[in-house]
């Protein structure tokens, strides 16, 4: 398990979150791909 172990993406929405609080960040980069 590297340092991301593994993202949950819930809801049609395609929320995307992470296994850690602080890579919020992260998650919203990834959100703004996919929008």
């Amino acid at each position: 398990m590297d340092g991301y172990e593994s993202f949950i993406i819930c809801g049609r929405v395609g929320k995307v979150l992470t296994a850690y609080g602080e890579d919020h960040v992260l998650a919203e980069a990834i959100l703004d791909r996919t929008h």
